[in-house]
């Protein structure tokens, strides 16, 4: 059995839904859940029902929805939440207006595309021209982006680092 575990874990990158099916079918939570990380991307949605079918229970495929709707609600809150200027620490005055608006459209326009494996610091950035050529501004929004990066890299991306809250009756 063990090495029956250890050659579905070296598959779990490349087949990880066929991976995640077996490893429920046999009962292995463990390579189930490391296997879930990789079942991010793309949408669950998006997998025919022929795909979709070696799952083989509604649980197993429940803990994945819930692994894809706790990541898009907690990435999305921490966009939203997270500010330019926080506390007005690093604050241009010269270009303060302007860049909080460029925040502000990059969040809406960010916050509305948020997929479970969305890199939501990344799709934050912006070049140095966008903020018209001020150090300053660039400076604050790399380090905005920074922290959103942070906390974002604390959303589970395992169905066994979802907290229990998330579980719901199924």
């Amino acid at each position: 059995m063990q090495v029956c575990t250890s050659h579905l874990a070296a598959y779990a990158s490349t087949y990880p839904l066929r991976v995640y099916g077996m490893a429920v079918g046999m009962g292995s939570d463990v390579i189930a859940a490391k296997t879930s990380k990789y079942l991010l991307h793309p949408p669950l949605t998006s997998y025919s029902t022929s795909e979709i079918k070696c799952i083989p229970t509604a649980e197993a495929y429940h803990r994945l929805a819930l692994l894809h709707e706790h990541r898009i609600k907690r990435l999305r809150e921490m966009l939203i939440d997270e500010k330019i200027f926080p506390q007005g620490y690093g604050e241009c005055k010269k270009h303060t207006q302007r860049t909080k608006t460029l925040w502000g459209v990059k969040q809406a326009m960010v916050s509305g595309q948020i997929a479970a494996a969305t890199d939501v610091a990344g799709e934050m950035m912006v070049d140095l021209d966008q903020l018209s050529g001020c150090t300053t501004c660039f400076k604050a929004w790399v380090a905005a982006t920074d922290m959103l990066g942070y906390k974002c890299s604390k959303v589970p991306r395992r169905i066994d680092k979802l907290p229990t809250s998330t579980e719901r009756q199924v």
